[in-house]
């Protein structure tokens, strides 16, 4: 049987420590306090919906007007939002 040179074997360690990391982070989201952080998150401001955003953005770019500027007597430079 050949093995390619070029061909990286993962070693006993990383094998343990990435088991260890999994594990970890299994336990960690198994035993998080869920109503402490819904308890924190009630006195935060609450962010807007993503449409009122979009539709801020787009009455904004439509408020600034395209400005032209002649680069040479056959063409012209288009500038503006979008």
């Amino acid at each position: 049987m050949e093995f390619d040179s070029s061909t990286k074997f993962i070693t006993r360690r990383e094998t343990l420590r990435t088991a260890a990391a999994l594990t970890g982070g299994v336990l960690a989201g198994r035993f998080r306090p869920y109503r402490l952080v819904q308890a924190a998150a009630l006195g935060l401001p609450q962010k807007p919906p993503p449409g009122d955003r979009v539709a801020a953005v787009r009455a904004e770019f439509g408020a600034t007007p395209i400005q032209a500027q002649a680069l040479t007597d056959q063409i012209t430079l288009l500038s503006g939002p979008g």
